[in-house]
């Protein structure tokens, strides 16, 4: 029965996705009532992904291999910080934008699991006279991997929104909304879509962090043995 509901809300979310990339004028009555009957079960089902689970193990199975590099955050707390993004952004009305983006993984007690996730994206206006940089973080104080057949709903991922126009002020918090809190089910599938695009790239960002460390001891050992 529980395996039932990962496919069926697997199958209900790529569904979903697909209609909603269309826009809502112009649809069949018969279509929007499906559309409306898959939101329901969505809801119902709730909006676990066994991808997000599996990478939050992973992640938590690979964190110790990263201990040399642990730091303290600004409230103290250990955690791996990791670049996952960074660049340029140009909208289509012409907007530029320098973006980067970072991951905290903040280890549990228990090991080989994670206590929480932190994400951050800052983008900051390339021209133009007036200095902004906003930062958007997402924060998933639960990254669980439960297994036997059952995924985490996601349900307490929290997203923040900040600006500053002045570096030496820092920022200052528009506003915060809970996974729970948002109204539309488009948006609750956009923001658990954007946060798995940014699990794969910290994984990736991790185990090349991890083949780094693995290459430099390998080179120091090699040094270690020149005795000619």
């Amino acid at each position: 029965m529980i395996k039932r509901k990962i496919i069926a809300s697997i199958l209900t979310g790529l569904i979903l996705t697909a209609v909603e990339t269309y826009s809502q004028e112009g649809l069949k009555p018969s279509v929007k009532m499906l559309q409306t009957q898959l939101t329901k079960n969505y809801e119902n089902i709730g909006y676990g992904d066994y991808e997000l689970d599996e990478m939050h193990r992973k992640l938590g199975l690979l964190v110790p291999g990263l201990k040399s590099r642990m730091i303290k955050d600004d409230n103290g707390e250990d955690c791996i910080k990791l670049e996952i993004t960074s660049g340029e952004s140009v909208k289509s009305d012409g907007s530029h934008y320098l973006i980067s983006g970072f991951a905290y993984l903040y280890p549990a007690s228990e090991n080989g699991k994670l206590k929480k996730i932190v994400m951050e994206y800052f983008r900051q206006n390339a021209s133009g006279v007036t200095y902004k940089v906003e930062k958007r973080q997402l924060a998933n104080p639960s990254p669980d991997f439960r297994g036997d057949n059952t995924v985490d709903s996601n349900d307490d991922i929290m997203l923040s929104y900040y600006e500053t126009t002045n570096s030496s002020n820092g920022f200052n918090k528009i506003r915060e909304t809970k996974f729970n809190d948002i109204d539309r089910h488009d948006r609750k599938i956009k923001l658990i879509s954007a946060y798995k695009n940014y699990l794969r790239k910290t994984v990736f960002a991790l185990e090349r962090n991890i083949t780094d460390i693995e290459l430099s001891k390998v080179t120091e050992l090699l040094y270690m043995l020149e005795f000619e």
